[in-house]
């Protein structure tokens, strides 16, 4: 820990890049914060602890939302005989927040304190195989913290995340919240808080970290190798099916295919016990095309991310893109669709072996539709293989044609096994064309409304004359290979959170500079350093009052002559 006592003017050189991108305002969840894992005795008083409502503010002339938590509200409670707690509520949601551009790289939101102590944090659930669900950093504000203020929230750097999923991802220094996210935003509290908060706004902002997709002109591309035009069924046999359930391919055939709903995933049972099931997307060749006469179509109704396509491609010196034609079909009133890619590269002995036996079912299995999956691609049934995983996600027009670029330095390795574990030891563990193995993709969990329609066209592997920065819109961690996973000790029951930070905190030093009508603390230290700032009237018993970065944009940390303590001490952790 570093702990200090200094002055560093406030500097913000990406200022005048900054772009909102979306304002949200209508906050619709009100009443009672209701858990479900609640007694039902607790649930039925939730509105004794907590009740979010729109109010009148006189003082901006809109409605604000306004929380108001009470000091006895049930983060923990009693179930016959065990205590249970949460760590986490939900306050509430920012509706179609949930696949966001990869511009978007900030969450600004202007609230005040009107009385108590909140710890603060926007977080999501995120696709299956990322890294479980993701927070942002932790904000600590209080009533010393005069009027409204604006937090900023980043969504790439000092991110927490939880282990309720993936083991392999544990270890994962790789946390985002802008390319993994699958489902809606939220504002969470963290365990504690209590008091009355106002919430005027919430921003989407665009700092200059990520960019828009890449759309280099015609000129600057190359064809170097063509994967496939599916003008004949030779094309098509490059195709396949695989998920990355786990199954015991040794063991008996699944039986008892259940669809639980007419969109959803089912269930199936393997030696008695019931798992939860995705059907195999389905693909043919189809008569529609741009350049030529056919294209390949899969069908696929979108759900978590276990069932997928792949596309086996070839592997030339000199690519450093992936280029297709693509057009998908959705029922419903979505303008913008999203995929997910999933690169898989290989070392030499690897990709020889391609399509691996440990990965193959038996030929039984193969006459129930419902489970003829080709391969079967789960961390379990690949132990032996030597491989690295990498993803890419897109957007594309509903009902219509799009031609994407894959640029093979926006993918991010999340994954590598064995011999694998070489290729990522580049600088950003990028993807190289020499090492490719085949392509993945699939509809994913925003599209589970319908079946989508997905046709694929004239795909090549390409040169673009271009830097590898130009061709990155997803922000990747530059000190990824040195980053730390910190364990958060105050939060224990959800999974154990960690925070993902690529240096070690510096010395900071704190100043206390008392003013008219109020006391400035600003904090000196290394850049976009973390701080927490603690108030004592005895140095004794120390009290968090807010959270900051070293030359934060929002500016040093402000208290009221009302409400000033008599110490601080500034904490890195």
């Amino acid at each position: 820990m570093s702990v200090s006592g200094a002055l560093l003017s406030p500097v913000c050189t990406a200022e005048a890049q900054d772009k909102v991108l979306a304002v949200y305002t209508n906050f619709t969840q009100t009443g009672a914060i209701v858990y479900y894992n609640w007694p039902a005795d607790v649930k039925s008083n939730a509105v004794q602890y907590s009740w979010r409502t729109n109010v009148l503010n006189a003082e901006l002339g809109r409605k604000v939302y306004r929380l108001t938590m009470a000091t006895n509200f049930p983060w923990q409670w009693t179930s016959g005989a065990s205590t249970l707690g949460s760590d986490t509520f939900s306050v509430f949601s920012l509706l179609n927040w949930d696949y966001l551009l990869p511009e978007a790289d900030e969450i600004r939101i202007r609230l005040k304190v009107v009385s108590g102590r909140f710890q603060l944090a926007f977080g999501c659930i995120n696709l299956a195989f990322a890294p479980s669900d993701t927070f942002t950093d932790i904000r600590v504000v209080d009533e010393s913290a005069d009027g409204w203020q604006t937090l900023r929230f980043s969504l790439h750097k000092n991110l927490i995340r939880n282990y309720r999923r993936n083991a392999f991802t544990e270890n994962l220094p790789y946390i985002t919240i802008t390319r993994w996210i699958q489902e809606n935003l939220m504002l969470y509290l963290f365990r504690s808080g209590n008091g009355e908060l106002l919430v005027d706004r919430v921003e989407l902002v665009s700092t200059g970290l990520g960019r828009p997709y890449p759309q280099p002109a015609p000129e600057q591309i190359t064809p170097v190798a063509t994967v496939a035009d599916f003008e004949t069924t030779n094309d098509l046999s490059l195709a396949f099916s695989y998920t990355t359930v786990p199954l015991d391919l040794s063991g008996p055939r699944p039986t008892n295919y259940t669809k639980t709903s007419t969109t959803t995933s089912g269930k199936i049972v393997v030696a008695g016990k019931t798992i939860q099931w995705y059907q195999p997307p389905r693909r043919a060749l189809i008569d529609q095309s741009t350049n030529g006469l056919y294209s390949l179509e899969v069908k696929q109704t979108g759900y978590e991310s276990f069932a997928f396509t792949g596309l086996r491609l070839p592997n030339p010196d000199g690519a450093n893109a992936i280029q297709m034609t693509l057009r998908a079909d959705h029922s419903s009133t979505l303008t913008n669709l999203v995929f997910d890619f999933l690169a898989y590269a290989a070392p030499p002995a690897s990709k020889a072996a391609f399509p691996w036996t440990n990965c193959q079912p038996a030929t039984a299995w193969m006459e129930d539709t419902n489970l003829n999956f080709d391969l079967y691609l789960a961390e379990e049934n690949t132990t032996k293989e030597s491989y690295a995983l990498y993803h890419l996600r897109r957007t594309v027009t509903n009902h219509q044609w799009n031609r994407i670029l894959l640029p093979l330095d926006d993918f991010a390795g999340f994954f590598s096994c064995n011999a694998g574990t070489n290729l990522m030891k580049t600088p950003l563990q990028a993807l190289r064309s020499t090492n490719l193995l085949f392509l993945g993709f699939f509809s994913p969990y925003k599209q589970l409304s319908a079946e989508t329609r997905l046709w694929i066209d004239d795909v090549s592997l390409v040169r673009v004359e271009s830097t590898p920065e130009q061709l990155r819109s997803f922000w990747q961690n530059p000190g990824v290979t040195n980053a730390q996973l910190i364990a958060l000790t105050n939060f224990p029951s959800y999974y154990g959170h960690m925070r993902q930070r690529d240096r070690n905190p510096g010395p900071m030093s704190l100043r206390v500079m008392p003013g008219t009508n109020n006391v400035t603390v600003p904090i000196s230290g290394p850049a976009e350093q973390r701080y927490n700032i603690y108030s004592s009237d005895d140095c004794k018993r120390w009290q968090p009052v807010t959270t900051g970065y070293v030359d934060s944009p929002e500016g040093p940390w402000q208290t009221t002559t009302k409400k000033p303590a008599q110490f601080y001490k500034a904490i890195s952790d």
